[in-house]
């Protein structure tokens, strides 16, 4: 079949007109393709186009014409994209990052350079209106690394045995303040938006959440239908003020499940003492002979407060959030500092959006960079392995035993030491 001509169109979601609701209808239709869905149904997407709205998303797609008769609809793009901003925990602040999502090439449009016409146009646009710093998170991870990102924060998956309750040792100290209660299923989303911000505003490497995260969690929107997923349980921890700081929500996996199993769609504490709190909830579950999560941060506090850290296993690591760096100097300066030092760094970028060569000093925890011309560098390493280095979560060091970071081997060591951060970055979002 002959190559087609394509355009390349960025759009705001339906709702103002009748041409940007059937645009959106469309691109909702091949997104919902690019992730093997079924066709979304009467009403489902002009509640998706609400929420992309609240957002401020933009929607991209490429089109192609001349398709022969009998093809999927040309209206309906070959490619997607869209993106939006929010705000990035760096550990020193809530940095405005640009997030893409919906990222699909359908398969007979593959290797025509499709998504590196969209992905570098967006990485563009969005370094000149001055964002420091991209986010994706990724379904396959051999995608992006081409165009800058790297992984900066993982999770794990998580198996606990539950058929004996879930004893917490002596090191754990007097039991946890405040109280906890089930909450209904209609009450989640009011108590998340409410913690989660607490939370963001204090753990580095989190991403806010978009305007249909609560829906997500409480079982509002299940499985792309318009009819909620009633099964969604809930329950909140109150501190000694009154007020909330933590949550969870599950679903019990059913009877035919063997052992008996609580899946944990979400689990968010703003405190020691709400955290300690909903596990021991969890583990009181009757008729629960396992509880599984699969967004544990990979130092998860639970298997080093129970009295039996081998009745929690880990079965997956896997990424959980990839940055991309647009402005170097910028997003530096927005991040901690860990150990004093200079270093003059070489940053390469295949997309020329980044790169140059820097100075960067640590000095009483924070960190100042600027662009130096015609200086020799200590230290050469990709926008990628810097972008995965940015929360402290992947180690300089380890990037160089990889073969990602070059240069002396004392500048290596001193830019390991001035990047460390006391704390592993941890990521809620998906999106």
């Amino acid at each position: 079949m002959p190559q087609t001509d394509d355009e390349l169109r960025w759009f705001r979601p339906g709702g103002t007109d009748e041409a940007s609701d059937a645009a959106t209808r469309t691109w909702a239709e091949a997104v919902f393709r690019g992730f093997h869905d079924k066709p979304p149904v009467p009403g489902q997407v002009e509640r998706m186009a609400r929420f992309y709205r609240e957002d401020d998303r933009e929607l991209g797609g490429v089109y192609v014409a001349g398709t022969p008769e009998g093809a999927v609809d040309p209206s309906i793009p070959v490619a997607t994209f869209a993106s939006m901003t929010n705000t990035l925990n760096t550990g020193a602040t809530l940095l405005p990052t640009h997030e893409i999502t919906a990222v699909t090439v359908r398969a007979t449009h593959r290797r025509r350079g499709l998504l590196r016409r969209m992905m570098t146009e967006d990485l563009r646009r969005a370094a000149d209106a001055g964002l420091a710093m991209a986010a994706l998170t990724a379904s396959e991870a051999t995608i992006y690394g081409r165009f800058g990102f790297g992984v900066a924060v993982e999770r794990e998956s998580l198996r606990i045995d539950t058929r004996r309750g879930l004893a917490f040792g002596p090191a754990t100290g007097p039991a946890p303040a405040g109280r906890t209660e089930f909450i209904e299923r209609e009450g989640i989303a009011a108590v998340s938006r409410r913690v989660f911000a607490r939370w963001h505003a204090i753990t580095p490497g989190s991403i806010d959440r978009q305007a249909s995260y609560p829906g997500n969690i409480d079982g509002t929107l299940h499985d792309g239908g318009m009819e909620p997923d009633t099964a969604v349980r809930g329950a909140a921890h109150w501190g000694e003020d009154g007020e909330p700081d933590g949550y969870v929500t599950w679903r019990f996996a059913g009877w035919d499940t063997e052992p008996t199993t609580v899946r944990v769609l979400d689990l968010v504490a703003a405190t020691d003492d709400a955290y300690r709190a909903l596990w021991e909830l969890l583990g009181s579950l009757d008729l629960v002979d396992r509880v599984t999560w699969d967004h544990a941060s990979v130092d998860e506090p639970l298997r080093w407060a129970i009295a039996d850290p081998r009745s929690c296993a880990v079965t997956e690591r896997e990424d959980s959030l990839w940055l991309r760096i647009l402005d170097p100097v910028a997003a530096l300066q927005a991040r901690p500092g860990g150990a004093p030092g200079t270093v003059r760094l070489a940053l390469t970028d295949a997309l020329d959006i980044a790169a140059g060569t820097l100075e960067v000093v640590s000095e009483d925890g924070r960190l100042t960079a600027r662009r130096v011309e015609d200086a020799p560098a200590d230290v050469t390493l990709p926008v990628a392995a810097l972008s995965s280095a940015y929360l402290g979560g992947i180690s300089v060091d380890t990037l160089a035993r990889a073969g990602a970071v070059t240069g002396d081997p004392e500048a290596v060591q001193r830019l390991a030491g001035m990047l460390a951060t006391g704390r592993v970055p941890q990521c809620l979002t998906q999106f």
